[in-house]
């Protein structure tokens, strides 16, 4: 019994690491780019890197999370979409296997029959063969949509909807804010100018990050970790040439940058629907064949994308919640904001600040792979209606990401403190010890991390972000931003050093998003394992599906399932009666 369980875990794990591996690699190959900024940066002076974190701290905050949070709901939706796509060739491969077996004994009644009976035996077995070929062709009748094509078209509008207000306002100039919020006039002119250039890489960035998760959620996780590598190739150059050659100064890291941004998508978007091999592999793991679609298209999919406001408001109903929930990184990077306005040293205590974040990143990135593996991996099990298995899958993501988080962290708290920050600022003594003092909380920060971002991927695999925003809003914005504030500006008004105690300063900031991302995890923890019915679930995601192919009335179906969507008759997602009462068939 042991032995068959431990073989269940293992062929579990086999799953999980064909997304996970290659997320970690391009999640760990995407930063290089920024490892490369900060190096570049750093040459040309503390200010210049200052403003440079500043900047990106303020992209990551109102631009970048805009775009992982709403591309919570394409997770749900194409990895359950998939599930159910994948569930449907499964049966009507062995709908065909039985014609098959049928047909053959037919063959055998046929040599002891009568003339008679042997032309009833061939009008059946022509029956069969006409059945057969309108299973493998569709050239007869109206397509079925690709449904997680569909989503991802609707997640490139609305992420396009969503971050172009984001890019005016980045361009009309972010100077006078960052001075009313008590940044000093030069670093906030300085920071303002960085942000301007950095502007037209958010479009970059919410089309690469979108193409990336709908990628992952399809079982191609390959393909982000090879455009990551190529785009890491041309970072150097590129900042040498905008920096160096062009003489921009600390303003041609941030046009490096943002063409590095555009490299991604583009060869992202090339090779999926430009090149035969990538639109195949697609539509082999989208299980496109289960509607007779051995084709990607655009104009049937994005008509509906766009069309269908019952399936943008299912969409906004799990991308508005995720969006909230990605608080968590707006709660992080609050709190760098917040070091820049410590005493009498700000640029220090934003550079320890901006180390402390870039390690954690780093720490993050092997169980955040696991999380997005379980994501997908749930999202496509429930989609096939399988709920004992979506469960099962949790459970070892989970146990997979906190495992690792612990060895992270029990590493960190064993290696000498200024190992980490020494590799990232070799020749800055002074931010090499103020990191130092933040690496004991961070070796407990990433435990609580790493769990709570696999709980997370099980959340959205399961489509219940709306469950999970009021457990993020009371972690961070309740209980850990307030205790961060608190320590580090009214029990220490705004000192970066202080001598009547350790919590104070960048310390205290750290304190305060450690205790938060400890609540995160436990509610997390309450939600998946205490209140997660997965038969409900199960059910929820196949209603999905249905509901959107219901918006498309003009929409014909397959011969093996058909759905009407006459009339007005309205679908409650809640209603399991009447979720029975559209099932196929």
């Amino acid at each position: 019994m042991i032995s068959h369980n431990w073989e269940r875990v293992r062929r579990e794990l086999q799953e999980l690491s064909r997304t996970a591996i290659p997320t970690l690699l391009g999640m760990v190959i995407s930063k290089i780019p920024w490892l490369v900024t900060l190096r570049f940066v750093g040459q040309l002076g503390a200010t210049e890197l200052a403003a440079a974190t500043l900047a990106m701290t303020l992209r990551n905050l109102t631009g970048l999370s805009l775009s992982v949070g709403l591309s919570s709901a394409l997770a749900t939706l194409t990895s359950q979409s998939c599930g159910q796509l994948q569930a449907k060739l499964a049966e009507r491969k062995n709908q065909k296997q039985k014609q098959t077996e049928g047909a053959d004994d037919l063959q055998l009644t046929m040599e002891y029959e009568t003339d008679v009976e042997t032309d009833e035996v061939e009008e059946r077995l022509g029956f069969l063969e006409r059945r057969r070929d309108g299973f493998m062709s569709s050239s007869a009748r109206p397509r079925e949509p690709l449904l997680p094509l569909v989503y991802y078209y609707r997640g490139i509008f609305l992420q396009l909807a969503f971050v172009v207000p984001i890019l005016l306002w980045w361009w009309k100039g972010l100077r006078r804010f960052l001075v009313a919020l008590g940044q000093e006039e030069q670093l906030a002119a300085k920071t303002d100018a960085y942000l301007r250039i950095l502007a037209p890489g958010l479009i970059f960035y919410s089309i690469n990050w979108t193409t990336i998760v709908w990628l992952q959620s399809i079982e191609m996780a390959f393909l982000p970790a090879y455009a990551s590598c190529v785009g890491a190739l041309f970072h150097i150059p590129l900042n040498m040439f905008f920096i160096h050659f062009m003489g921009w100064g600390y303003l041609g890291a941030a046009a490096a940058t943002t063409t590095y941004e555009l490299i991604q998508p583009t060869l992202l978007l090339a090779y999926t629907f430009g090149t035969r091999a990538g639109s195949d592999r697609v539509l082999h793991n989208i299980a496109a064949s289960a509607v007779d679609r051995y084709e990607l298209s655009f104009w049937q999919e994005s008509t509906m994308a766009v069309s269908s406001w019952t399936g943008v408001k299912e969409y906004l109903g799990l991308a508005i919640p995720g969006l909230v929930s990605i608080s968590e990184w707006w709660a992080s990077e609050t709190c760098i904001f917040l070091s820049g306005r410590l005493t009498p040293l700000p640029e220090l205590t934003l550079g320890a600040m901006a180390l402390f974040q870039t390690i954690n990143t780093f720490c993050f990135m092997l169980p955040v792979s696991f999380g997005i593996a379980g994501a997908a991996r749930v999202g496509s099990l429930l989609g096939r209606n399988d709920p004992c298995a979506a469960s099962f899958a949790g459970l070892v993501s989970v146990a997979s990401a906190s495992s690792v988080s612990a060895l992270i962290g029990i590493m960190l708290f064993i290696i000498p403190h200024g190992f980490f920050p020494s590799l990232f600022a070799p020749d800055e003594d002074d931010l090499i010890k103020e990191t130092m003092k933040t690496i004991p909380l961070l070796a407990l920060y990433v435990f609580a991390d790493g769990t709570q971002t696999a709980l997370n991927g099980v959340i959205k695999g399961c489509g219940r972000q709306a469950v999970a925003m009021p457990a993020v809003i009371v972690s961070y914005w309740v209980v850990g931003v307030p205790m961060a504030y608190y320590l580090a500006f009214v029990r220490h008004p705004g000192t970066g050093t202080c001598d009547d105690g350790y919590f104070c300063g960048v310390v205290g900031l750290v304190a305060g998003t450690t205790t938060g991302t400890w609540l995160h995890m436990i509610l997390f923890g309450v939600v998946v394992f205490s209140f997660t019915n997965w038969e409900e679930q199960a059910e929820k995601a196949q209603f999905r599906v249905r509901k959107e192919l219901h918006a498309a009335p003009t929409m014909s179906f397959s011969s093996s399932e058909t759905i009407e969507a006459e009339g007005d008759e309205e679908v409650e997602l809640t209603e399991v009666p009447e979720m029975e009462s559209s099932t196929d068939g």
